[in-house]
């Protein structure tokens, strides 16, 4: 499991009140089930949700496309979470991540 592009760039601080299209392609390789989700997850630092889309998946390796709007609030910070989950599966044991630094009020 991989993030293999993400858009906007994480290298490129996210300003307070910006309204951003977040799009995330993944690389997954799900063996241990015959299908499952890759997940993305938007959270502040505080861990409160901004938004999350969910792909259904089959075994194999593939790609996920996905997209989350949101806009930024006052945080330090906004991570990317992107889990990969089997049917069946009670917890995530695949999981890639990106953090957005946030800049102040524009």
């Amino acid at each position: 499991m991989r993030i293999a592009k993400l858009s906007p760039d994480a290298t490129v601080p996210l300003k307070v009140g910006e309204k951003v299209n977040l799009l995330i392609e993944i690389d997954y390789a799900l063996t241990k089930a015959d299908s499952g989700a890759v997940m993305v997850v938007v959270q502040t630092a505080d861990n409160k949700s901004l938004g999350q889309k969910v792909q259904a998946v089959v075994k194999g390796v593939g790609k996920a496309k996905l997209a989350v709007d949101f806009v930024v609030p006052q945080t330090s910070e906004v991570r990317v979470f992107a889990p990969l989950s089997g049917e069946g599966q009670t917890s995530t044991s695949t999981v890639a991540l990106r953090t957005y630094k946030v800049i102040g009020e524009k």
